[in-house]
C-alpha cells in the first residue's frame, strides 16, 4: 500500500477525514483548469489519454472505485471479527487494472460521485471510536490489515490518483 513520494504512514483518523473531505474541491479545482475558450467545461482534455494509459477521468473514477472499495473493507473491519477483505483493498494494482475509458456520465456527475462517496467514509471515519482503529481484517491469506491502514489506504487512494490526474493533464495539454 505505498506510492512513491507519497507516505501515510503518520496519517491519523482524523487527517484521513480532513483529506478526504477536501478531495472533492481538489479534483474540481484540477479539472475546472482544464477548461479552455473552445470547451468551457474541460471535457474534451480531461478525456485524453496521457503517457500512463489513462485519461484524468480515469483517475477520478478509479479514485471513487477505490474509496468506495476501502470503505466497505473498513465498514467489515469494524463490525467483524477479523472478515477477509479483497486482495484490491491492500494492492492498488489489483484494483486499477484497466483505464475506465468511455464513460457515460459528465465529469459533473463523476466529481459528485466522488463527494458523496468521500464525505461518507470522511464520516465513517470520524464515528470510529478511538479502540476500534486496532480491529484488524485479513487479506490473502497471511496479510493483516487494520481499520487504521485502510484510512490510510484511502488517503493514498484518492491522492495518488488526483496526483494522476495532474500529470495526466499536464502531458496531454502539451499536445494541443
Amino acid at each position: 500500500m505505498s506510492e512513491p513520494g507519497l507516505d501515510v504512514s503518520r496519517v491519523s483518523p482524523a487527517d484521513a477525514a480532513v483529506t478526504l473531505r477536501s478531495l472533492p474541491r481538489r479534483y474540481r479545482a484540477l479539472f475546472a483548469a482544464a477548461a479552455t475558450p473552445d470547451d468551457p467545461g474541460g471535457d474534451e482534455l480531461v478525456r485524453r489519454v496521457g503517457p500512463d494509459g489513462r485519461a484524468a477521468l480515469d483517475h477520478l473514477a478509479l479514485a471513487t472505485r477505490g474509496l468506495v472499495l476501502v470503505g466497505h473493507a473498513l465498514g467489515q473491519v469494524l463490525v467483524q471479527d477479523s472478515p477477509f477483505v479483497h486482495a484490491a483493498v491492500t494492492d492498488p494494482a489489483a484494483r486499477d487494472y484497466a483505464p475506465v475509458a468511455g464513460h457515460d456520465a459528465t465529469v459533473a456527475d463523476l466529481l459528485d460521485e466522488l463527494a458523496t462517496v468521500a464525505e461518507a467514509l470522511a464520516t465513517r471515519i470520524e464515528r470510529t471510536a478511538a479502540g476500534d482503529w486496532s480491529r484488524t481484517g485479513r487479506s490473502d491469506g497471511a496479510t493483516t490489515v487494520t481499520a487504521l491502514d485502510l484510512a490510510r489506504e484511502a488517503v493514498r487512494t484518492g491522492v495518488a490518483h488526483l496526483r494522476a490526474a495532474e500529470t495526466t493533464l499536464a502531458a496531454v495539454r502539451g499536445r494541443d
